[in-house]
């Protein structure tokens, strides 16, 4: 449950963690609590966030712009060094 409840705060991840809860066979009762919970507090998060910063929307626009391809490259070279390495130890 632990599990789940915190992949619920990992972007990317949220939405695939119902299929290894599922294998692991997970109560849906279980589940959907610790779902519910995790929706809550992160959605909760968003929502301050959102209020907090609504007036330097622009600002938050022009820092996104600026590191997106930085981020989406790093993570891609993280990706790709860590497909190599796990298929030449294998």
């Amino acid at each position: 449950m632990a599990a789940v409840f915190g992949f619920r705060f990992l972007p990317g991840f949220r939405a695939l963690i119902s299929f290894p809860a599922g294998l692991a066979g997970m109560r849906v009762a279980g589940f959907v609590i610790v779902t519910f919970l995790g929706h809550l507090i992160w959605d909760s998060v968003l929502v301050y966030i959102g209020y907090a910063f609504v007036g330097q929307w622009l600002v938050i626009i022009g820092l996104i712009d600026k590191y997106l391809y930085i981020t989406a490259l790093i993570v891609v070279i993280v990706i790709i060094t860590y497909v190599v390495v796990r298929l030449r130890f294998k």
